[in-house]
């Protein structure tokens, strides 16, 4: 024992030597690596950061299925959520994609004749598995954050739309590892009819905005997502990385009975297709997020899309069809709201928990993300600020009864200030069912509140 004192003082007392040498050794070759005139150095830390957002970006994608895409009047009305907007509005398409190994992201759209139009596909990690975590607006491993929280990653990647040949004969290497993609996320595109005249779409891309801790998002170049292998980075405090499951092990919360389960899914109303205004306030009502599509100023009047959580009352019974969000003031979507409020809000069954399979738990009643069959509603219209104290008030319990996971969203917002909106509808779209999407009554939409004559998928 004596000894190891003794060894720990010397250790102490060389330290300061040690520590000026090093210091020494740092300041000539901060003196030796010193930009010149007109050069520009990046830092290591620079590197490494870029490197880290580049692979978690590359994971998400990965891991993914589907995303939303916005656009700006030009993409065929088969593939919108809704009929044409108005000019410089953004309309958003919800599609399921394909990555390759190379980083490439593909789509089968309907057409061949969407070469050089403009998307921005917009990802959620909380669309991710497991979809225990759809029914209490969680994400991640363990369910321990909320969809708006930074460190559920989310991405828009921006880019155009390349065609391939209409015939799969024809495809050259690239066109062929994007239809091996496809299917291997999506196998039921094999069967998709050949009338409808599917053709394989590359998104080349130009931009890529992620955000996946605190700190704001980060602009991620395309080659550096390319070139990146995926890799999940662990949260560390307030630095880099943002999944809370890898600082600590946490017990997954006990399973429900499995028979209580799917009795509960059993007995969930869910209204047909032939009730329109009634599914498209169901699918609002049930939404606990949503990707809002606004006009970016950053990339000079594109249509970009964000993840934001929401909700509509604090269940169906007492759902007005106008969501609530909320907007830090940094944020890239209040920032495009200023300039132009006009917004698309676009929610899919495939996030519902309500539209899990009985047994099996996968999303839609398993099927794909993009099949007409996996509703999904768009409110166009103005985002428009919540003043008043007593409404605010409501919405913020309204808040902290559906997403436990943001205490933020309850007590007023973010640190960074805020503030909260709702919409003013100009139209309200549904695309539930083959043949395109249906324009909704805008006062049938708002005035509707029964439940009789109920047609339902299953109950």
């Amino acid at each position: 024992q004596h000894t190891q004192k003794k060894s720990s003082i010397m250790k102490i007392q060389a330290f300061p030597s040690v520590l000026l040498a090093l210091l020494s050794c740092n300041v000539a070759a901060a003196s030796s690596d010193a930009p010149k005139a007109g050069e520009v150095k990046t830092s290591k830390i620079e590197v490494d950061s870029k490197k880290s957002d580049a692979e978690e970006a590359r994971w998400l994608v990965g891991e993914g299925t589907w995303g939303t895409a916005s656009f700006i009047g030009n993409l065929p009305s088969a593939l919108k959520a809704g009929p044409d907007a108005d000019e410089g509005t953004p309309e958003t398409a919800i599609l399921s994609y394909g990555v390759t190994g190379e980083g490439l992201l593909f789509f089968y759209l309907m057409g061949d004749d969407h070469d050089d139009s403009n998307v921005a596909l917009t990802i959620s990690e909380a669309a991710l598995p497991p979809t225990k975590n759809f029914a209490k607006a969680a994400c991640g491993k363990h369910g321990r954050l909320d969809p708006e929280d930074p460190r559920c990653a989310k991405i828009t990647l921006t880019g155009s739309l390349k065609a391939c040949p209409a015939s799969k004969d024809d495809y050259d290497s690239n066109c062929r590892a994007g239809w091996d993609a496809l299917l291997d996320k999506h196998p039921t595109m094999a069967s998709w009819p050949e009338g409808h005249h599917f053709v394989v779409h590359e998104l080349r891309l130009e931009d890529i905005w992620m955000i996946a801790t605190f700190g704001g998002g980060s602009i991620i170049d395309p080659e550096d997502f390319q070139a990146a292998t995926p890799k999940l980075h662990p949260f560390a405090g307030f630095g880099h990385g943002h999944h809370e499951h890898h600082t600590e092990e946490v017990e997954d919360d006990e399973d429900e009975d499995e028979d209580s389960h799917v009795l509960h899914l059993r007995k969930i109303y869910v209204p047909d297709n032939s009730k329109k205004v009634e599914r498209s306030r169901w699918v609002v009502a049930h939404s606990l997020w949503c990707t809002i599509s606004t006009v970016s100023t950053r990339l000079n009047g594109l249509a970009w899309g964000n993840i934001r959580s929401i909700v509509d009352g604090s269940s169906l019974a007492d759902s007005t069809g106008l969501p609530v969000f909320y907007l830090p003031t940094p944020d890239p979507t209040n920032i495009d709201v200023e300039a132009n409020p006009k917004v698309a809000i676009t929610m899919s069954e495939a996030a519902l928990a309500e539209r899990l399979s009985v047994q099996d738990q996968l999303i839609c009643d398993g099927r794909d993300p993009e099949d007409p069959l996996c509703a999904r509603v768009v409110l166009y219209g103005t985002a428009v600020p919540i003043t008043d104290d007593n409404k605010l008030k409501i919405i913020e319990g309204y808040f902290g009864q559906r997403h436990p996971f943001a205490p933020w969203l309850s007590k007023g917002g973010a640190h960074t200030g805020g503030n909260y909106y709702t919409i003013e509808l100009d139209s309200v779209s549904i695309l539930d069912y083959y043949g395109g999407a249906t324009l909704v009554d805008v006062d049938d939409y708002l005035n509707w509140s029964s439940l009789d004559d109920r047609k339902m998928l299953r109950g």
